[in-house]
């Protein structure tokens, strides 16, 4: 089926490896000039023109509400977004592009504008109002534990364009992770600083464009189009669906107000049969239209359409005919419209649809618009099905302070029903600090509900320090009944560092049940170094119950620039429905002690926690604690921590570093929250002399109820002349059913310099491949078996516990200079690590020969072999690569791959040959762009990824 499908659309395949070669074939444009600078004579040349580069980083975040009452979770989304611009004689070049990646997290306190007890953690960076972060990250880490966290999930865009004498190329690509997180802020975000990448990512598709048009002649344009959508969106309508369409469009100008327009589309839609049991669908189309000028200022157009369209076995030919006139003379008057037919020859349907706008400026003040359609269809059977539309919208400016805005709808369809929707919105500046929004909404849908709303908001700027809103609703429901909400919101800012806040919420619904709530917050800046909080919630459901929350906060920034640190007090007690409460007081404390010279680093924090529910009653202290110093000017380092107290404290205390780490809930607690745990640990290295290293970990820990947790690690470096030794083992025991579980871990390496140093073009020889690295397997991922050769051997062998099993990990590698331009590289793993998930290992064999031979100072040619013969199924596959590698200058490199890819199992066998070009130019000594042009082996791809272009951006941090 799938290479019937191919042979169907050949055509189209052609028509869209054509377009990318023209892409690939203007990357090289920019290419070519650089290779003939730089044989010219340097007096000639003129100098190359630099990219304006822009590098952002995002993070977004959002964490279960630490006032919430129940447990929620929340998400976290980093990345990286770019842009670059380059203009030369021979073109402009752009590009624009971003990896995000997400993940789940577990909710936990956070600190900000809205949080009236500063929720500090000991390994949170430390801030004051108006005073931003002290700068000691180190000290502090980055960030409280999340407790668990879902698998992460990654986003990626980019957007290449390039414009030259009326030429135009651009190519696009998206793709978002179907359990991507977080996904509506990160559009929302990107919607400020790049709308078209926020208008082109979806959660869980992958979409491709790839265009290419030419203006260069008076009165002509071309242009061509290729769009691929694969959706994965769980729960989507179109989940399984991939969407592939080709346009083709050319222009030609009849005058200086008419135009003639011929166009082709050819659209494609497959389903994956293992999510959705559905037909193939394909649509031909063939359009013409011929628009023009009437009198000074309006228009017209008349147009024909041809469709072809074939589901599964079934075709529809439709003849479409078009009219549309748009009357624009008067200034304060216009009016347009629309009439078509369409006919279907198979089933004999006619379908013909008017469509009337008008538009009427009554006064300067004063505008009126409306529209009407009407659609009527002519069955095979003799009936007839209608469809109405009326759509009026009154507006005008009353007074300078003053406006109204009045829309009516109307619809009547036999599929939709009845459907009447009237909006009245009034804005009024009452006074200079006091404003009126009202609306009123009345919804009615014959076959659903009818719904009428109204909304009254009033804000009030007292003086320039206080501000008073309020915003009444009714909502009244024919199906669900009444809800009416009284929402009050006062802000205060007594005097400079002193703010008072007050929010009272009431909600009386038929449907949930009627609540109050009432939040009353202050945040006092005593001192420069000193802040008090303190925060009063009260909430009274009348099917959930009641719940009170009183929270109070003391924060010292302490004062010794050479000594920084913080202090923080804060007690908490939250009084829950069913005869629930909890309470905690907790003291935190960080602090850098001793000299510059000999730092040394202190944190501590310690807490009590009760528990009150009606089976009975948890008490549990907590403290925790952790000393690191440097001895000897840097040689020895110590680091000791110690933590006993419940395992709810788990969430948000620093120490743990090493060993198990048991996890609790810092908002919500039950009673098995309040098993003790105490663990205590060390670790010391030290550089016995400068051939010999030494390192030693241990921690022991205790669960109640379960047992002791044991960690000991240990390793060492020896250097014996040119021969360097690395060894160390690790030792995990942790309690059973039945017994102790002994996990252990070892490891030995050996490196043996051979002969001179390598040439320093040797280094990437291997590293460059154009096929396994990438945008689409993160930002310029390497393979795992490249690695920067060093001339010499190099011998590994692990030994871990992976999933019960002790499994044993070898890694070997030689590379020598066989002459003075030959360079080799050979090697050999055994169950390496995934490429993708680097707590996985791959059961398989992997043999690799890489032979490079130095043509010129500038370019090489290679050629590549890769075995993979996997253990636990008969399954290997091998690459062979034959390529070239061009440094045309000291910034740029060119790349031309040829790869024949072979895989084979017990019943069967896949082959093909891939293609890709690359072009890479150096920003400067950290940031380098990558454009790419890839031709995937037809057994290896889809019809929507076989042609690909890739733009990459790389940052060394």
């Amino acid at each position: 089926m799938q290479r019937q499908g191919r042979q169907q659309h050949s055509g189209a395949t052609r028509l869209s490896g054509l377009i990318h070669w023209m892409i690939c074939l203007g990357v090289l444009l920019l290419v070519l000039p650089a290779a003939a600078l730089d044989g010219q004579d340097k007096s000639q040349a003129s100098e190359p023109t630099k990219f304006t580069s822009a590098l952002s980083p995002l993070f977004l975040e959002k964490l279960g509400s630490p006032h919430a009452l129940k447990q929620e979770t929340g998400w976290q989304v980093g990345g990286l977004s770019s842009r670059f611009s380059n203009a030369t004689t021979h073109g402009a070049l752009s590009f624009t592009g971003g990896l995000f990646y997400s993940r789940a997290v577990a909710p936990r306190r956070l600190l900000d504008k809205h949080e009236p007890i500063p929720g500090y953690q000991l390994n949170d960076t430390m801030t004051q109002p108006g005073s931003g972060a002290l700068g000691f990250g180190q000290l502090f880490g980055q960030g409280a534990a999340r407790g668990s966290s879902a698998p992460t999930e990654d986003g990626i865009y980019q957007r290449l364009e390039y414009k030259a004498n009326g030429l135009q190329l651009n190519g696009s690509y998206a793709s978002v992770g179907e359990e991507f997180k977080g996904f509506d802020a990160l559009k929302q975000q990107l919607q400020q600083s790049d709308p078209v990448a926020a208008g082109a990512l979806g959660l869980g598709m992958t979409q491709s464009n790839y265009s290419l048009s030419y203006t260069g002649l008076r009165g002509f344009n071309f242009s061509t189009n290729m769009q691929a959508q694969d959706n994965a969106q769980k729960g989507h309508k179109e989940n399984g669906l991939s969407r592939t369409t080709h346009t083709n469009s050319i222009g030609i100008d009849l005058g200086k107000r008419h135009q003639f327009n011929l166009s082709t589309t050819n659209l494609v839609e497959e389903w994956d049969p293992e999510k959705v049991k559905r037909d193939r669908r394909e649509v031909e189309t063939q359009a013409m239209k011929l628009s023009g000028g009437l009198a000074g200022k309006s228009q017209f157009s008349l147009g024909q359409t041809l469709t072809n369209a074939t589901t599964g076995a079934t075709t529809l030919d439709t003849r479409q005919h078009e009219f549309g006139l748009q009357w624009n003379e008067w200034s304060t008057f216009g009016f347009g419209g629309s009439y078509l037919t369409r006919n279907t020859e198979q089933t004999g349907e006619q379908h013909h649809a008017l469509n009337l706008n008008v538009n009427a400026a009554l006064s300067s003040t004063t505008k009126l618009t409306g529209k009407f359609v009407n659609a009527s269809t002519d069955q095979a059977n003799g009936a007839t099905v209608e469809n109405d539309q009326v759509d009026v919208q009154f507006s005008t400016q009353l007074s300078p302070g003053l406006s109204l805005v009045a829309t009516r709808k109307d619809l009547k369809a036999p599929d939709k029903g009845e459907l009447r929707n009237t909006d009245y919105r009034l804005a009024w500046a009452l006074m200079r600090n006091l404003t009126w929004n009202s609306r009123y909404t009345d919804d009615r849908n014959s076959k659903k509900d009818e719904v009428k709303t109204r909304e009254n908001q009033f804000t009030w700027a007292l003086s320039p320090q206080m501000k008073l809103t309020t915003k009444l609703t009714d909502v009244t429901s024919k199906n669900a009944g009444g809800t009416n909400t009284r929402d009050h919101r006062l802000s205060w800012t007594v005097k400079p560092g002193l703010t008072l806040s007050t929010h009272l919420l009431d909600v009386e619904s038929e449907a949930q049940g009627d609540s109050q709530t009432l939040d009353q917050a202050v945040t006092w800046q005593v001192a420069p170094r000193w802040q008090v909080t303190t925060r009063l919630l009260d909430v009274d459901h009348s099917t959930q119950g009641e719940t009170q929350r009183v929270e109070y906060g003391v924060t010292h920034q302490l004062a010794d620039n050479a000594q920084q640190g913080q202090v923080s007090v804060q007690t908490r007690r939250d009084d829950l429905p069913n005869d629930v409460a909890q309470e905690r007081q907790e003291l935190a404390y960080a602090r850098m002690l001793g000299s510059t010279k000999s730092p040394v680093t202190w944190r501590m924090q310690t807490g009590s926690y009760h528990l009150v529910t009606p089976e009975g009653e948890h008490d549990k202290r907590l403290v925790s604690s952790q000393i690191s110093k440097d001895f000897s000017g840097g040689r020895t380092r110590v680091t000791f921590g110690y933590y006993n107290g419940p395992l709810l404290g788990a969430g948000y205390l620093t120490y743990r570093s090493w060993g198990v780490k048991p996890k609790g809930n810092a908002e919500l607690w039950a009673a098995h929250d309040f098993v003790s745990y105490h663990e205590w640990g060390g670790e010391i290295t030290h550089q016995l002399h400068k051939n010999t290293r030494l390192s030693l970990k241990q921690s022991h820990g205790v669960i109640e109820d379960a047992g002791a947790q044991n960690t000991i690690e240990y390793g060492i470096e020896q250097r014996l002349g040119n021969l360097t030794l690395t060894g160390g083992k690790l030792f995990l025991a942790q309690p059973v059913s039945g017994g102790t579980k002994l996990d252990q871990k070892s490891w030995w390496k050996a490196v043996m310099p051979l002969g001179k140093p390598l040439p320093a073009w040797t280094e990437n020889a291997a590293r460059y491949t154009v096929f396994q690295d990438g945008a689409a397997w993160g930002i310029a991922d390497l393979p795992k078996w490249v690695a920067k050769p060093q001339a010499g051997v190099f011998v590994e062998r692990n030994t871990t516990m992976y999933k019960g099993k002790a499994l044993d990990l070898y890694n070997g590698r030689l590379a020598v200079m066989l002459d003075e331009r030959l360079f080799l590289q050979v090697g050999f793993e055994r169950n390496p690590v995934k490429h993708d998930k680097p707590n996985e290992y791959d059961f398989m064999d992997r043999s690799i020969l890489h032979l490079s031979h130095a043509v010129t100072p500038k370019t090489q040619v290679f050629a590549r072999y890769i075995h993979e013969e996997q253990h636990d199924q008969p399954v290997s596959q091998s690459y062979c690569a034959l390529g070239m590698i061009g440094q045309f200058s000291a910034a740029e490199r060119f790349q031309f791959e040829i790869e024949n890819v072979q895989k084979r199992n017990s019943t069967s066998s896949l082959e093909g040959v891939a293609y890709a070009i690359q072009y890479e130019r150096t920003l400067n000594e950290n940031d380098t762009l990558v454009l790419k042009y890839r031709l995937n082996p037809d057994d290896f791809s889809k019809d929507t990824d076989r042609v690909r272009l890739e733009g990459t951006y790389r940052h060394a941090f």
